[in-house]
This record gives C-alpha cells, structure tokens and sequence, in this order.
C-alpha cells in the first residue's frame, strides 16, 4: 500500500468493494487500518463488507 495515501488507498478499496472484487477491498480497509486503526471510513465499510459477506 505504500504507492497510495491513505485517501487513495480508500478510494480504491472502495472502486474493488462496488464491483465485487471483496478481498482486494479487505486487503486494502485492513492495510488502511494498519496504518490508522481509528479511521471511520475504513473501518465502516470493511463492517458493511464483513455483512455481506455473512
């Protein structure tokens, strides 16, 4: 991850989530995480993610 910020690592991860591409989403929420284990947007949308996953 380290060739993104963490905005554009978001926005990628959030481009993978919307077309179904759900693990290269998580890898990405979950690197962002890493980085900043409070980040809302990060840790909301791997929630949604982990929801409809089941």
């Amino acid at each position: 991850m380290s060739a993104f910020t963490l905005p554009q690592a978001l926005q990628q991860a959030i481009l993978h989530h919307q077309a179904g591409r759900f693990s290269e989403a998580e890898k990405l929420y979950r690197a962002i995480l890493a980085q900043d284990p409070r980040h809302p947007d990060a840790n909301h949308n791997l929630e949604q993610l982990a929801r409809q996953l089941g």
